[in-house]
């Protein structure tokens, strides 16, 4: 997350519970203020929805446990979340401009629907939802559900590695993997791009992996948004 003197902020956080498969919860923060010992963060949850506002308090004191965290206390609609992920703090000076060009934080959205798969051999229909959060630098964090006929859910989730092309952040390439750790190696990469000349919010993904027999190709709805400094 970014904050600015005057109030102004960009940046988000998820929280993706291991012991619930598919359970993900996505933020974002607009303004904050730093309060000295803390920071105060105002943003809203932006998935799932309804979208609901939320307060965020990071504290930074040097004695939260494992040593190296911060500590997010944030509240959600009269739920309070309480947790300590490995972090640091840092501070710099630049035009908003130039940060918001460089402060590349995307969210990704694909509400559940019906998509037509095709691959070499075969074309099938599928149910389909995706959603996450781009971060700069660091990677995504998201999910990402494929319906295997014939077979078991293909649930996965976004990880690091990911690396944005020349195009003005439209085109993302991510690295999704199983969400059973029986099988850590199970890993995909999936390539999202914009259909040429389309009117409709539309994207193609290609998804391509070890244990994917051939390249899979086919189009979903999906909502793309790039956040810039202090935008609801």
């Amino acid at each position: 997350m970014i904050l600015l003197r005057d109030g102004r902020a960009n940046g988000g956080f998820g929280i993706w519970e291991q012991s619930s498969p598919g359970s993900l919860t996505l933020y974002r923060v607009v303004e904050g203020k730093n309060n000295g010992p803390f920071f105060t963060f105002r943003g809203q949850r932006i998935f799932p929805l309804p979208a609901q506002q939320i307060t965020v308090n990071l504290d930074t004191d040097k004695n939260i446990v494992p040593a190296g965290s911060v500590r997010f206390l944030v509240d959600s609609g009269g739920v309070q979340l309480n947790l300590a992920p490995i972090g640091s703090i840092s501070s710099g000076s630049g035009a908003v401009s130039v940060i918001d060009s460089e402060f590349s934080f995307a969210n990704l959205n694909a509400p559940p629907q019906t998509v037509e798969v095709s691959s070499v051999t075969d074309i099938v229909i599928s149910s389909f939802n995706s959603a996450g959060l781009v971060f700069p630098t660091v990677g995504a964090i998201g999910l990402f559900n494929l319906t295997n006929p014939g077979g078991p859910p293909g649930q996965y989730h976004y990880g690091t590695g990911v690396y944005k092309t020349m195009d003005g952040g439209l085109t993302w390439l991510l690295m999704a993997t199983a969400e059973n750790n029986l099988t850590p190696t199970d890993g995909i990469m999936i390539m999202v791009r914009p259909e040429p000349g389309s009117t409709e919010p539309c994207r193609i993904y290609d998804i391509a992996g070890t244990n994917t027999p051939s390249l899979k190709h086919f189009e979903a709805a999906t909502v793309v948004t790039s956040y810039k400094i202090g935008e609801w």
